[in-house]
């Protein structure tokens, strides 16, 4: 089945599969980089809820949080955060990594770093 993937504005048919589509979608974000606190904070919503963390984090533990992903994840955007945590609460792609009710800074890292593990499988 031939599926078209739309990049930067223009229209590839391909044969991509639905995860290359996803992560295609994700990366034609906002970078993470580009974003005000203000603006992080609120695409945190997602991911927390999504993860079903009932508490949220401390304004000290976000800022910690907030500024490890903007110095080790800054090549990410807010569509791979999201898909990131998305697939995490699913599970289909990798074992799910627990948060033990706590958006910390180890789980943060943890999800992140296995989804571009698996983005890069993804797009070879």
């Amino acid at each position: 089945m031939i599926k078209s993937a739309e990049l930067i504005g223009k229209t590839y048919k391909s044969g991509l599969s639905q995860s290359e589509l996803d992560i295609l979608a994700a990366v034609n974000t906002v970078s993470l980089s580009a974003m005000s606190p203000q603006e992080f904070k609120i695409s945190m919503v997602k991911p927390l809820t999504i993860s079903g963390i009932k508490q949220l984090p401390s304004q000290e533990e976000f800022t910690i949080l907030s500024n490890l992903i903007m110095s080790k994840y800054s090549t990410l955007t807010v569509g791979d955060l999201q898909l990131a945590f998305d697939l995490n609460a699913l599970g289909t792609e990798w074992t799910r990594i627990d948060h033990y009710n706590m958006f910390s800074v180890q789980y943060v890292s943890d999800v992140l770093t296995r989804y571009i593990e698996y983005s890069r499988k993804a797009m070879q």
